[in-house]
């Protein structure tokens, strides 16, 4: 069975930041504001177009998932303790 066009993107911008970050284990703590930057950095120098916007985009949002799915401020649960995302601007395509 064929994956839906989104999730196949989203599949596609994790696999992505896994090579780059040279591990299959992705660790919030380890995804900061410098190391994205210098993902989305080097996806804007390699000419790829849609990706640059289309991968931070996915990863963005399975952050924000992450942190809706994980966190709970009332209850004094913060798991990630972390949101780069606030000071990075995603590329246009």
């Amino acid at each position: 069975m064929k994956a839906p066009r989104t999730a196949k993107n989203y599949l596609l911008a994790v696999r992505h930041l896994e090579r780059f970050m040279g591990s299959n284990e992705l660790l919030f703590h380890l995804l900061t504001e410098t190391r994205l930057r210098e993902w989305i950095d080097m996806m804007v120098s390699s000419g790829t177009k849609r990706c640059k916007e289309m991968y931070p985009v996915c990863v963005r949002q399975i952050w924000k998932a992450a942190l809706l799915e994980f966190n709970d401020p009332e209850l004094g649960i913060v798991r990630i303790q972390n949101n780069p995302w606030t000071r990075i601007t995603i590329p246009k395509s």
